[in-house]
């Protein structure tokens, strides 16, 4: 009887070429380790920008309820010119400081 033949081949051909795949493999691994070090530097950078950007978002939106809000008191006195309903002096002059004060407030 002979004994089973095993898969390993202890020669020096077959010791090269599991070194060489091995060597690949390793190449590999550090590929990947890389490009999974560039993404999280890139996470890293890019995490505090959007963090910026959205706050900025947010105050856009605060200053647009702003502006909107400012918008319709303008109009309101506007309106309240061309309907006619100014009776006397001190009501224009009201008026036309509401007006300056919009308009040196105003970040148009």
């Amino acid at each position: 009887m002979t004994a089973p033949k095993d898969d390993f081949d202890p020669t020096l051909d077959n010791f090269e070429a599991l070194s060489k795949q091995l060597y690949k493999t390793d190449q590999m691994t550090i590929a990947i380790n890389t490009q999974i070090l560039n993404i999280n530097n890139y996470i890293s950078t890019t995490a505090p920008i959007l963090v910026k950007i959205t706050d900025n978002i947010t105050k856009l939106e605060a200053k647009d309820a702003e502006l909107e809000a400012k918008d319709a008191e303008l109009q309101s006195l506007i309106d309240g010119i061309t309907s006619g309903n100014i009776d006397d002096s001190p009501t224009i002059q009201y008026i036309l400081k509401q007006l300056k004060n919009l308009l040196t407030h105003s970040t148009l």
